[in-house]
């Protein structure tokens, strides 16, 4: 997977494509995690455990978030297909 870094000085505009390619990796990162071997408890059960005062719950709502950002807010053309 290709690692993007983005540094940005204050007050700096990050430009669109950047933002939906962004967005594009960590809907990608966050399938391969699910595809890793490990099963989405074990993954909770691991947050769960590495944050302070975060219930189970909160962490399963932002698994999700993160596995469906790049279908909710970016277009089909930034993926690589037409719209």
């Amino acid at each position: 997977m290709k690692k993007v870094q983005i540094v940005q000085e204050e007050g700096a505009v990050i430009e669109q494509p950047v933002l939906a390619r962004a967005i594009m990796d960590i809907s990608a990162a966050m399938k391969e995690l699910l595809r890793s071997g490990l099963n989405r408890r074990a993954i909770i059960c691991l947050m769960h455990g590495n944050t302070v005062g975060l219930g189970k719950h909160d962490i399963e709502v932002v698994l999700d978030s993160l596995e469906s950002l790049a279908d909710d807010y970016t277009s089909r053309r930034a993926k690589g297909g037409t719209k």
